[in-house]
């Protein structure tokens, strides 16, 4: 199936991956969930800017938000909102 094909039958705000074989098919959820928490993750490391409270509750969210108990999480900061330590 070609992309374009794959297109035409899918939603426009549907997200594809492409197969071990080469072909393009619909992300699972788990799948476009995962890829988020790696990207984020890579933007927040150490020195990185929490620049408002929706940057870090995003970053929560995606980070604890998908475990199915509760946790304690602290986030330390300098001065300038940067991150200390996670």
């Amino acid at each position: 199936m070609s992309l374009s094909s794959t297109s035409s039958i899918a939603a426009v705000d549907a997200l594809l991956v492409r197969d071990v074989d080469g072909q393009y098919r619909l992300a699972r959820a788990e799948e476009v969930l995962s890829q988020a928490r790696r990207v984020l993750s890579q933007r927040v490391r150490h020195g990185a800017t929490m620049s408002s409270p929706q940057a870090v509750k995003d970053y929560l969210r995606l980070e604890i938000g998908v475990l199915d108990h509760e946790v304690f999480c602290v986030l330390f900061l300098d001065a300038q909102h940067r991150i200390i330590a996670l």
